[in-house]
């Protein structure tokens, strides 16, 4: 009898089986798939449609949604189009998967070059804010005439086939100005493709401050004419630290220290320095002091509208700073005016001494 009972046990639990793997491979095999655009996506819309995008994820209809490999179609779909960011790939019980997308934004442009017909052309690589390259635009002269691309001339290791009618399309200046990229001002030697990442620069920190700051890249676009990142010395913390150098449409030029600590609230004192720059017209600023003929001086300049509209200020995190001029505590963050005493009447800045 109790073998019998055990045979019994087996044969439900066999059967159990199964039943679990025929619903695995019918009721529960991958049967639909679909596009939800979490953003805007004029670019993509343009370029490919929904079922091209599912296509190019190379889903594994028919297999059973607990077997399928998201992060590998994730990767096959942003390969497939570069301005497509996969957010994430939801299971829908019992056979359906929504792929989740935005399009990745046209943040930045890098000058580069880029081999056509044997010889190197200028370019752009337009970039999202993690300097992906969307696409590339030929810098051409106005005096020489617009040639269509010869796509038969083109090394595959320069430029892919896929990516020459974009390269045709978007063949025009790229100047920078208030409606397109912020201009990186960098250097770099390598020659990318579409959805390429450009690693020879690091990523710029203050598109992701300014947006923290409620600055989205429309404004930012306004503001900021070109960047430049580079490393200076730090003789307080004794080593090479970032650097962000901005220049904005308005003429000045802010210098962003130590740019990978704290940058939220650097951006916010940028803002807030920015838009009262003019108040400070007709303000006295202190240089520092000094002694002569056995006399104390406290060293000041007068600062005018014409040194306003094109100076150099300075952000950084010095904590022994005590900051007594204008905007000031912000988070271990100072601003100061980029001027001293020798360089202040070549700044047009009338030099002010005071007898302590």
């Amino acid at each position: 009898m109790k073998l019998k009972k055990w045979y019994f046990i087996l044969g439900a639990v066999l059967a159990l089986v199964i039943v679990a793997i025929i619903l695995c491979f019918t009721a529960f095999s991958l049967k639909t798939v679909s596009i939800d655009y979490r953003t805007s996506h004029p670019n993509i819309s343009q370029m490919v449609s929904d079922k091209e995008i599912i296509e190019g994820g190379k889903f594994k209809k028919g297999k059973p949604v607990f077997f399928q490999n998201k992060k590998q179609y994730s990767k096959n779909i942003e390969n497939f189009n570069p301005y497509i960011k996969v957010i994430n790939i939801e299971t829908i019980f019992p056979s359906k998967m929504v792929v989740h997308i935005a399009e990745r934004q046209e943040v930045f442009a890098v000058k580069g070059k880029i081999k056509i017909d044997e010889t190197e052309e200028e370019c752009f690589y337009i970039c999202d804010e993690q300097l992906r390259v969307l696409r590339i635009d030929i810098e051409v002269n106005d005096n020489v005439e617009n040639e269509d691309v010869k796509e038969d001339n083109i090394e595959n290791n320069d430029i892919e086939n896929d990516n020459i009618e974009n390269i045709k399309k978007d063949k025009r200046y790229n100047i920078s100005t208030k409606d397109n990229p912020i201009l990186i001002d960098n250097q770099i030697s390598k020659q990318y493709k579409e959805g390429d990442y450009i690693k020879e620069i690091r990523k710029p920190s203050i598109y992701d401050a300014l947006f923290e700051n409620n600055r989205h890249l429309g404004e930012q676009q306004s503001l900021i004419e070109k960047l430049k990142l580079t490393k200076e010395y730090d003789k307080q913390l004794k080593k090479d630290i970032g650097v962000t150098e901005l220049k904005l449409f308005s003429g000045q030029t802010f210098k962003i220290f130590n740019d990978n600590y704290s940058m939220k609230y650097k951006a916010k004192l940028l803002i807030d320095v920015f838009g009262q720059i003019y108040d400070f017209v007709g303000k006295e600023y202190k240089l520092g002091e000094k002694t002569e003929d056995n006399k104390k001086y406290e060293i000041y300049v007068k600062l005018t509208k014409e040194y306003l509209s094109n100076c150099e200020i300075i952000i950084s995190n010095y904590y022994n700073y005590n900051a007594d001029f204008g905007v000031s505590n912000y988070k271990d963050c100072f601003f100061k005016f980029d001027i001293d005493e020798s360089n202040a009447e070549e700044k047009g800045l009338e030099i002010i001494k005071k007898e302590i």
